[in-house]
């Protein structure tokens, strides 16, 4: 009877000393980037020098759609602090995620760049950026790396997150005939 008492003690104290490498086990060889949780961020920010980039986000696709689709535009708004008395210029936006993106002044024209004035401010409603033909569909919650050069300050290249729809969208109704047929 004391062999099996001995056996059984034996088989729990193995079980027990092997449990934290079974348990470990099943994360291996997957990406440490997979378990960091990330918030959903509505807008990004970011100093560049004397240059603080605020609320900078892609505005959510129109309509409710679920996504921004491949080669349609999007819009950026964001505003620029400038913290000196020397004015800058924003020159240029780039990012992957587009073919081109174009500033865009108050009046809904091209423009060259967007002076950002001496111990001053830029607003929304002074600019935004536009991103032309986008490379592939996005949607609320993904990122976006984008670059913005200015012409004294230099450049700065963040992700940029995709805006959250300002309010539920529906969700698309299953009729009773498709749900059935799975």
């Amino acid at each position: 009877m004391s062999s099996v008492l001995t056996r059984r003690r034996t088989t729990t104290l193995l079980a027990a000393g092997l449990l934290p490498f079974a348990l470990t086990a099943c994360g291996s060889g997957l990406h440490a980037e997979t378990y960091q949780e990330r918030t959903v961020e509505d807008a990004s920010n970011h100093d560049l020098g004397p240059l603080a980039l605020r609320d900078v986000g892609i505005e959510p696709p129109p309509d409710a759609q679920l996504n921004l689709p491949a080669g349609s535009d999007a819009t950026v708004h964001l505003a620029i602090a400038n913290s000196v008395t020397q004015a800058d210029q924003l020159v240029q936006v780039t990012t992957p995620a587009a073919a081109s993106a174009e500033l865009v002044d108050r009046t809904g024209a091209t423009a060259t760049s967007i002076p950002v004035p001496p111990a001053g401010l830029v607003t929304p409603s002074d600019f935004s950026v536009r991103l032309k033909g986008l490379t592939q569909a996005v949607m609320p919650g993904m990122y976006v790396d984008m670059t913005f050069v200015f012409q004294n300050a230099g450049r700065a290249t963040f992700q940029v997150p995709v805006r959250v729809y300002p309010s539920p969208i529906p969700r698309p109704v299953e009729s009773a005939s498709s749900s059935s047929e799975h």
